[in-house]
C-alpha cells in the first residue's frame, strides 16, 4: 500500500487542495495499477500450472501435477485429493506434503474428516472449510490431529459434468 505523509502544518490553500486531490488521484492511480499488476501474476500463475496439468501422461500423473502445484501456489503445509469410495467413505489418492508432517496417502477416511457427512453434501458447495475453533467430534479432532491439520478448505472435483449438470461423481 503506498501512503502519502505531509509535514506541513500551514493552513492549505485552494491550490493546495488542489494538489492533495492529485495526490489521492496518484494513490487511487497506483493502488489499481498494484492490484492489476497482482491479478496479472496470478493469471500467469494458474496459466502455468494449467499448462504442466495438461502435460500429464495419465491421471495419477495429473493428480500428482495438481497437489504439487496447488501446495507452492498457496503455500500450504499439505493439499491432497480425496476419492469417494461410498457416500461416507473414501480414500486420499494424491497428495503433496511438506517434510516433517505425517502422510496420509492411500488412508480410508471417512468424509466427515473434511466437514460434510457425505459425497452428497458437497454437491450444491463451491468449497468447504474446517478449523480447529469450529464445533468438531472428537473422532474428526483425532483426526485431523493426527495428520497435524489445524484448518482445511476442500473444493469439490466433478467427474464428467457439463455446465448443465452438477450432478457428476464428487471426488
Amino acid at each position: 500500500m503506498l501512503k502519502i505523509f505531509s509535514n506541513s502544518s500551514k493552513e492549505r490553500t485552494p491550490a493546495d487542495k488542489d494538489s492533495q486531490s492529485n495526490e489521492n488521484d496518484m494513490a487511487q492511480m497506483l493502488t489499481n495499477q498494484t492490484k492489476s499488476l497482482t491479478n496479472e501474476i496470478y493469471q500467469n500463475k494458474l496459466q502455468a500450472i494449467a499448462m504442466k496439468i495438461r502435460q500429464a501422461s495419465d491421471r495419477d500423473a495429473t493428480f500428482a501435477i495438481t497437489v504439487t502445484e496447488v501446495r507452492e501456489a498457496l503455500e500450504a503445509s499439505r493439499v491432497l485429493i480425496y476419492q469417494f469410495k461410498s457416500s461416507t467413505m473414501g480414500e486420499i489418492v494424491a497428495e503433496s506434503v511438506q517434510s516433517g508432517f505425517t502422510p496420509a496417502i492411500r488412508q480410508q477416511l471417512p468424509a466427515d474428516v473434511f466437514g460434510p457427512q457425505q459425497a452428497n453434501d458437497y454437491q450444491f458447495q463451491r468449497f468447504v472449510t474446517l478449523s480447529n475453533s469450529d464445533r468438531l467430534t472428537p473422532y474428526q479432532q483425532q483426526l485431523l490431529a493426527q495428520f497435524q491439520i489445524q484448518a482445511s478448505i476442500a473444493v469439490p472435483i466433478y467427474l464428467n459434468t457439463t455446465s448443465d449438470n452438477a450432478s457428476g461423481k464428487v471426488w
